[in-house]
């Protein structure tokens, strides 16, 4: 390309300073020069400011902000506004890109007036895997997200719309806000020449997602979606439905043994209750309780004053 537009590359990172190193050179090894880099710390705990000041030391086109822990969306948000590219990208501290990432998707970017460029994913860690994703329609985004967060999108539209706070401590605020973008219109097309680098580990968001509570999260956060975007339960798909029924059967399962439990207890203590009140022991210590009672009350009524 003659002219190279500026890229903004973002990383928010949350306790994640084992990963970023890797996750920083990642960007500066990249064959696409002409990029500004800037780390969000959104209030980590660990090394992660001791990691970002030792490459700033070293790059100046990186530049560090350290913010109270506002959470992911908030911070996503930080990213759209800090972004001074003519394209952004948002990488997540435990993911990498692939050396060619920006040259190749600023490449069909430019060649295509597009405001979404995605691509294809490589899974490494616990996970190798090639994931591959369908070219765009609309339609399809409307029944499951295939739009990565770190894909290439030009900052002038993205700046146009905001990461949905109802979404906060959930996931999916990716698909949210592309589907948000192309359904006002937004252009993005699938660059199959390069990846990003997934990083799948026991501390992801992906792990939580894959729980019984992260997919009931998820049923949440689609039935909201669907409502958001006026839009129609045929997009609904067939295995959002089976792991909905599967998640909320075993669910059902464990509350109805929960209930059966509570019930065979109330019915335990009230057969104790019937059993004491029978007893010879109880009545002899009503009578005995009455007595004493008719007397404190005598005794209180002519007492002395």
């Amino acid at each position: 390309m003659k002219n190279n537009p500026l890229v903004s590359v973002i990383i928010p990172c949350y306790n994640y300073g084992k990963y970023l190193p890797e996750s920083i050179d990642s960007v500066f090894s990249q064959t696409y020069q002409n990029i500004e880099l800037i780390i969000i710390n959104d209030g980590s705990t660990d090394n992660t400011e001791e990691v970002a000041k030792e490459y700033i030391a070293r790059y100046l086109n990186l530049q560090y902000i350290r913010q109270e822990n506002k959470g992911i969306i908030a911070t996503r948000n930080r990213c759209l506004q800090e972004a001074k590219g003519k394209y952004l990208i948002m990488l997540d501290a435990d993911d990498l890109l692939d050396e060619n990432y920006i040259q190749e998707t600023v490449k069909v970017a430019e060649q295509k007036n597009l405001d979404i460029v995605y691509t294809n994913m490589k899974s490494f860690g616990l996970e190798n895997h090639v994931t591959s994703f369908s070219e765009f329609s609309i339609e399809e985004l409307k029944n499951r997200n295939y739009i990565h967060i770190s894909s290439l999108i030009r900052t002038k539209e993205a700046k146009k719309y905001k990461f949905d706070r109802e979404l906060d401590n959930k996931t999916h605020e990716d698909w949210d806000f592309f589907l948000n973008m192309c359904l006002s219109g937004a252009t993005a097309e699938l660059c199959e020449t390069t990846f990003l680098k997934y990083r799948i580990h026991g501390q992801g968001r992906n792990n939580r997602a894959e729980s019984d509570k992260g997919k009931l999260d998820f049923i949440s956060t689609y039935l909201y979606i669907l409502k958001k975007y006026d839009m129609e339960t045929k997009h609904l798909s067939g295995k959002l439905i089976g792991e909905w029924y599967i998640v909320l059967y075993k669910n059902l399962e464990s509350y109805t043994k929960a209930l059966r439990d509570m019930q065979q207890e109330k019915q335990r203590i009230l057969e104790e209750k019937n059993m004491i009140l029978g007893s010879k022991s109880y009545r002899l210590a009503r009578k005995i309780s009455k007595i004493y009672g008719v007397r404190y009350i005598l005794k209180r009524l002519f007492i002395k004053k």
